[in-house]
């Protein structure tokens, strides 16, 4: 049981680490809203860990450090363009994200917050 543990407490440690990178990502986008000529970036963390978790579910920790070792892809959305001034910040798109991206930190944070408790539970014997 505690491998499990282990293992599901790693994963959801490897989400917020993605999540938190996302979030870096968007916040670079919002700060150069008025920044001419910048090109919005997007971070793809979703299809790494869909091709990760694609050869099933890791039974050991050591499964996880090799398979999620993978660097999320930063792209630059350079075929569109909002603006005269060649910026193509959606400063609504942003925040949507923005949005979306702090619900995926807060249900990570609260899965993690339970392995744990199931950790103490497994380290108290019960008790």
């Amino acid at each position: 049981m505690l491998d499990k543990l282990m293992v599901q407490t790693t994963l959801l440690e490897k989400g917020l680490d993605a999540v938190a990178r996302k979030n870096q990502v968007i916040s670079g986008n919002i700060a150069n809203v008025d920044t001419p000529g910048y090109k919005a970036k997007r971070i793809d963390f979703e299809s790494v860990f869909q091709d990760a978790l694609s050869g099933g579910f890791p039974d050991e920790v050591d499964q996880i450090d090799d398979r999620f070792a993978v660097t999320p892809m930063i792209y630059e959305e350079a075929g569109t363009s909002l603006r005269q001034d060649g910026n193509n910040v959606d400063i609504d798109q942003e925040m949507a994200d923005l949005a979306q991206n702090s619900i995926l930190y807060d249900t990570l944070t609260y899965a993690i917050s339970r392995e744990l408790g199931q950790l103490k539970l497994v380290i108290s014997e019960g008790k």
